[in-house]
Order: C-alpha cells, then sequence, then structure tokens
C-alpha cells in the first residue's frame, strides 16, 4: 500500500467519523513524490540498503540504467530470446497476481559471490546481483529490471516494442500499453482501428517505490519460503519451475547461500497451518501483501502483517493481526476478518474492489483475482470458525484433486494472445501500477 493509498484510507475513516482532515505535511510529501516522478527522467531508483531510514531517490536521465533490456545482459541473443548461461531462471511459489499476465524471472549473480542469509528472511546480495521479470499476455508485454550496485539497487522497467525485437526503458511516470487479444498468434494490421481488448499499466516510480520501499533489500519473490523444495500444491496461480530453474536447495548446494540456517536443507520453509487450503491461503496473502503489510515496513503502525518467516512460527502473522482486528478506514464496527463470515470481512471487500480509493493491492491490477477471493472465503468459513490455536508440527496436506480442497483455475483459461499497436512511450497517459 503506497502513501497515496494510505492517505485515502486515512481519508476515508476521517470522512466517516465526520472529524479530522490529513495531515498537511503527508500531502506535502504526497506532492513531492508525484511531482519527482514526472521530472526526473528514466525510471530508475537507487536504495540503498540495509541503511534504516534511507530513502529510495531517482538517480535522473544521465544513462544509469541501459536504454535497451538487450543491454542489460539478460539474452545471448535477443532476436531469439536466447538467455544468457549466467542467468537462473527461478519461480516463486506464492506469485504476485498480475490480472492473469504469464511471469517469467531469472537472476544472476557475479561469479565468485555469494548471497548472505545471516537473516534468513531479509538476504543480502553481492553488488554485481541482477533480477529480471517478464510479463506477458501472449506475446511479452514489459520487462522489469533490479541490479544491484555499490550505492544501492537500479530499478527499470522496459516497454516492449510492437514487434518484438527489444523492449526500452519507460519514462519515470510509467506508461501504458494498449493489448489487442486475438484467437490467433497475431492481431492482423486492422487492429489498429478496433478498440483494444484491455491495457496493461508499466509502473511508474511511484509505484515501483510503493512496493519496493516495504523490505530492506527491495527484493520481492526471491526468499527462502518463496525458492522453497516444499512447494505447495494448492497455491493459486502458482506455476512449474521450469528446466534450469534455482530454488533453495540449489542456492545451498552451489554454495551461494552464506550463514545459512542449519536447518536447511533438511527441513525446508514451509507454512505450518491446520489444513491445506489455510496454508495456501496464508502463502497468497504473504506473496501479495506482505511487501507492505509486515511489522518492519513504513506501515508496521497499522499493525497488519501477513509476514512468513523462514523459520517456524506458532501462530501466523496473518492470525494474530488480522483475524478479528477492527479494520481502519471499513465501516464501523467492521473487521478486517470476520472469522465465520466471508461476506462480512472488509479484507474480502477491498480485494473484490477496483475502486480507486479502496481496492486491494492498491496498484498493478485492474481484475479482482476471483480465485483468491474463494479461496480465502472458503478459508474464513471453514478454518476460523474453530478457536485460533498453534498449528500442528506436520500439517495433513491433502492430495490434488479432493474434495475438501478448492480447484485452482481451469488449465484451459489460459490468456489469449496479444499484439502490440504502436504504444508512444513518451507520451502515453500513465495509469496506477505495481512492480
Amino acid at each position: 500500500m503506497n502513501l497515496r493509498s494510505r492517505m485515502q484510507s486515512e481519508a476515508s475513516a476521517h470522512t466517516t467519523a465526520g472529524s479530522h482532515r490529513p495531515d498537511p505535511l503527508v500531502v506535502l510529501i504526497l506532492i513531492a513524490f508525484v511531482v519527482g516522478a514526472f521530472v526526473l527522467g528514466p525510471l530508475v531508483l537507487d536504495a540503498r540498503a540495509n541503511e534504516p531510514g534511507t530513502q529510495v531517490r531517482s538517480i535522473g536521465p544521465d544513462g544509469v540504467a541501459p536504454e535497451r533490456l538487450s543491454e542489460t545482459g539478460l539474452y545471448s541473443d535477443v532476436a531469439s530470446r536466447a538467455i544468457a548461461p549466467s542467468n537462473r531462471p527461478y519461480t516463486p511459489q506464492y506469485p504476485l497476481w498480475s490480472d492473469g499476465a504469464t511471469k517469467r524471472r531469472w537472476v544472476h549473480l557475479p561469479e565468485g559471490a555469494t548471497i548472505d542469509a545471516s537473516n534468513p528472511d531479509a538476504w543480502e546480495f553481492p553488488v554485481g546481483t541482477k533480477f529480471w521479470k517478464e510479463f506477458a499476455i501472449g506475446n511479452a508485454l514489459e520487462t522489469r529490471y533490479l541490479e544491484r550496485r555499490e550505492d544501492g539497487w537500479v530499478f527499470a522497467a522496459y516497454a516492449w516494442n510492437a514487434d518484438g525485437t527489444d523492449a526500452v526503458l519507460v519514462p519515470s511516470r510509467g506508461t501504458v500499453l494498449q493489448v489487442y487479444a486475438t484467437a490467433g498468434d497475431l492481431a492482423p494490421a486492422s487492429c489498429s482501428s478496433t478498440t483494444p481488448s484491455s491495457s496493461w499499466d508499466v509502473p511508474s516510480f511511484c509505484d515501483c517505490l510503493a512496493c519496493h520501499e516495504g523490505r530492506p533489500e527491495r527484493v520481492l519473490g526471491f526468499t527462502a519460503l518463496q525458492l522453497s523444495t516444499d512447494r505447495d500444491p494448492f497455491a493459486p496461480h502458482a506455476a512449474s519451475p521450469e528446466s534450469g530453474s534455482i530454488d533453495l536447495a540449489g542456492l545451498l548446494e552451489l554454495g551461494l547461500l552464506t550463514s545459512a540456517p542449519s536447518g536447511w536443507p533438511h527441513r525446508m520453509p514451509r507454512i505450518e497451518a491446520r489444513s491445506a487450503n489455510e496454508r495456501a491461503t496464508l502463502g497468497y496473502l504473504y506473496g501479495n501483501c506482505s511487501m507492505c503489510h509486515n511489522e518492519t515496513g513504513p506501515l508496521a503502525e497499522l499493525q497488519m502483517s501477513f509476514d512468513v518467516p523462514s523459520i517456524g512460527s506458532d501462530v501466523p502473522a496473518a492470525i494474530r493481526t488480522v483475524v478479528g482486528t477492527q479494520t481502519i478506514g471499513g465501516t464501523s464496527g467492521s473487521l478486517r476478518i470476520s472469522p465465520g463470515d466471508a461476506g462480512a470481512s472488509w479484507l474480502l471487500t477491498r480485494m473484490a474492489s477496483r475502486s480507486q480509493s479502496l481496492q486491494m493491492p492498491p496498484l498493478g491490477t485492474h481484475e479482482p483475482d476471483s480465485v483468491a477471493i474463494e479461496r480465502i472465503a472458503r478459508w474464513i468459513r471453514d478454518d476460523l470458525v474453530s478457536p485460533i490455536e498453534s498449528p500442528p508440527e506436520s500439517p495433513k496436506v491433502l492430495p490434488r484433486g479432493s474434495p475438501d480442497e478448492l480447484p485452482l483455475e481451469s488449465p484451459d483459461e489460459s490468456p489469449p494472445e496479444a499484439h502490440l499497436i504502436g504504444v508512444d512511450m513518451d507520451h502515453a497517459e500513465a495509469h496506477p501500477a505495481g512492480p
């Protein structure tokens, strides 16, 4: 949840109460962020990691991020989309909802360098580390790029051109791509005169900051739990790791993690829960909400956390801080999650909404995640009617297809192919999006 959305929630609460106005200082800070996003050049951020209180700032238009994706080192041959051998694919088990887009991810560690895992939930990455994340609806739409430099992290977003030969660095304000869905591989040229089926938001400076500022190392989706080989078979929207993928066991075997907990890899991180559905639900909330809603980030004062430590805990944070807890900004007496009553749970109300001032997550999606909403609703109805207690040491995991398990989305409901039609990166209208 970024500063804008936070202010909107607080303003909604104050309006309901009929009293306070937003703090003028907060308003000034928000204005400064928005103005800076439009004038400071390409989408490049510098985050001095592991220095509490340090702000992420734009470096400006002086070329610190390559102008084209092909110049970042991802490909050995961009024409054939051949990935350079030094870059390894990885697949988090609890992916971020992105309106059904297909995603691929790669990581690069400098030769001879290692990741410091002395804090198992906040890994420190060596200078020269790179991450890429590709979003596609049939064809590639966008690729996001992170690089660890001496003075911090560089973040950049690249939008693919219409013929798919390369992707270009977008302005710091972000941009919007028009997506034309067709039944075939590519839309015909005449599609330029038709109405696009949807739009795709490439994130702005502030949008990237909103999600990534909640973690000390700014990296999301590359954690012990996400890379655990004890993968959740019921995780919503999970994809099978592609050939050659790196996971937690692989990092340990290759000696790429230093100071890792002694229990790995014999006991891999997993969410301890009372049922398979609860495990999948808590995992989804971790993957989609904990980057903002955790106990150490900028929104810690809300006392609402979806974090999951990589070394077990008694009662999960989501149950301790969300279940039966009064909401902020909702109707009087409303609860974040009302045990046994999905319809009265404000969390689901916000997940199902796409009102700018109400929706959760506030960025990066135009469509509610119906699969996750259904799964969480069932968790509220079925698992939260009994008293909250510590999960069993070895929770029962039901086999795939069990009548007690919600089915995942149908495998034949894949996104349609898409074709990009001449996007003007410098003049396209910007809408909120999230990294």
